[in-house]
């Protein structure tokens, strides 16, 4: 399996899910037939907000076909050249204002039958992803502003704290070495008075 292959496997896939998405859509399928060295093509006509999901795949009259999709001012969108299917998902511009020419050309002069294409058109409304896509990140934003704000308060709260838990402990540590001061100073006291009173009680003795 060639990589060109899984990448149109793989866009196919995405282009199917964003149908699945819970979008207003609207789907177009028609059948065409292309004679030998003619252009057959189809005008599609979406909002200016709406991405639209192109597929084709030739049915009958042999393999390949040239596809060109166009803009509304003629500007070549997507081209691709001799393939038998093909998915594109064409998303909205600001040239583009809503309308897409889907043309096909049978270059084999072939059998006068030709080749017949099954062609897929469908628009979604991309503005309606967009707004949920925007709602979603607004809640993200809210949330994610919410949970700093509170972020803000602990932190906020906890230093408030730590300060009166550091005030408490000066004022613990200063009433402690008040107190040891004052113990101290009793203690000399005691001291002293106790050997003016021994003295003055040694002194009366030798008197006598």
């Amino acid at each position: 399996m060639s990589a060109l292959t899984t990448q149109r496997r793989l866009l196919g896939l995405l282009c199917v899910l964003l149908l699945l998405l819970p979008a207003q859509a609207v789907e177009d399928t028609v059948t065409l037939q292309v004679v030998g060295l003619r252009e057959v093509c189809v005008e599609e006509y979406a909002r200016s907000t709406a991405a639209v999901f192109f597929h084709y795949i030739v049915t009958a009259g042999g393999s390949g076909i040239r596809t060109t999709v166009r803009s509304s001012n003629g500007d070549i969108l997507w081209y691709s050249e001799d393939e038998d299917e093909n998915r594109v998902l064409l998303r909205p511009t600001m040239q583009n204002k809503g309308k897409f020419t889907f043309c096909f050309r049978n270059k084999e002069a072939g059998a006068a039958r030709g080749k017949l294409i099954s062609v897929t058109v469908a628009s979604t409304m991309a503005r309606d992803h967009s707004k949920r896509e925007e709602s979603e990140i607004s809640k993200i934003a809210k949330r994610m502003k919410r949970a700093t704000d509170e972020i803000h308060e602990i932190q906020g709260y906890l230093r408030i704290r730590e300060q009166r838990a550091r005030a408490t402990t000066e004022v613990a540590n200063t009433r402690v070495v008040l107190f040891a001061f004052a113990e101290v100073f009793v203690i000399i006291s005691l001291t002293v008075a106790n050997i003016f009173y021994v003295n003055k009680m040694f002194s009366r003795k030798r008197a006598v």
